[in-house]
C-alpha cells in the first residue's frame, strides 16, 4: 500500500498543533524576556545582594506563574521551591507548580515529573 495524505480535517489539526507548539515557544521567550527586564544589572558583590536578587526573581516569577498562567515560570517556581531559592523550601508546592506546568504543556515539567516518577 502507498501513503496517503493526510485528510484536510486530519492536516487542519496538525497545523493547529503545529501552530500551538510554536506559540508555547514564543510565550517561554517572551516570559524569559520579562525577567531578564525586571530584573537589576548584575552587580552583585556580596552574598547579602545575591540572596536579594533571588527573592526579586521568586517574587517575579512567581507573579507571572499566578497572574499570567505562564507555564514556563510555574515550571521555574516548582523548581525554586523544591530547592529553596528565593523562598523557604517546600516540595509539595513545587512539584503541585511543576504538574501545573505540566498541565499547561511545558516539556521541562513532562520531564522533571516523568524523570522523578511524580
Amino acid at each position: 500500500m502507498g501513503h496517503s495524505d493526510p485528510s484536510p480535517n486530519q492536516a487542519a489539526y496538525q497545523e493547529q498543533q503545529r501552530r500551538i507548539e510554536q506559540e508555547k515557544k514564543y510565550q517561554a521567550i517572551d516570559d524569559n524576556k520579562a525577567v531578564v527586564a525586571a530584573l537589576p544589572p548584575l552587580a552583585v558583590k556580596t552574598p547579602e545582594q545575591l540572596i536579594e536578587m533571588t527573592n526579586r526573581l521568586f517574587a517575579f516569577r512567581k507573579e507571572q506563574a499566578d497572574k499570567n498562567n505562564s507555564s514556563t515560570s510555574q515550571y521555574n517556581v516548582g523548581l525554586m521551591y523544591i530547592n529553596g531559592q528565593g523562598t523557604k523550601t517546600n516540595r509539595v508546592l513545587g512539584i503541585a507548580y511543576i504538574k501545573t506546568a505540566s498541565t499547561n504543556g511545558n516539556s521541562d515539567a513532562v520531564i522533571y515529573l516523568k524523570k522523578n516518577n511524580l
